[in-house]
């Protein structure tokens, strides 16, 4: 059986997180899991995601300054 997991890390990505997300969402076979990792965002980046985790597409988020995009990656893992 395979797992479909995907990871997306972010910051200040209003633009294009519900873009992303809803791609993921209406996808044939959908993700197993679904990671995001928000880099204290101070746009509407953690609304938009919030809503994505309330539907229960995304199953872990986080939201909190971090030190770049290895960083946003590592917590990931």
């Amino acid at each position: 059986m395979t797992t479909i997991a995907v990871t997306t890390v972010c910051l200040n990505s209003q633009e294009s997180i519900h873009r992303c997300l809803e791609s993921l969402n209406t996808q044939t076979v959908a993700p197993d899991e679904c990671v995001v990792i928000d880099g204290g965002s101070k746009d509407d980046t953690v609304a938009i995601v919030d809503k994505f985790v309330h539907c229960g597409l995304v199953s872990f988020f986080v939201s909190e300054s971090d030190n770049g995009i290895s960083d946003a990656f590592n917590k990931a893992w």
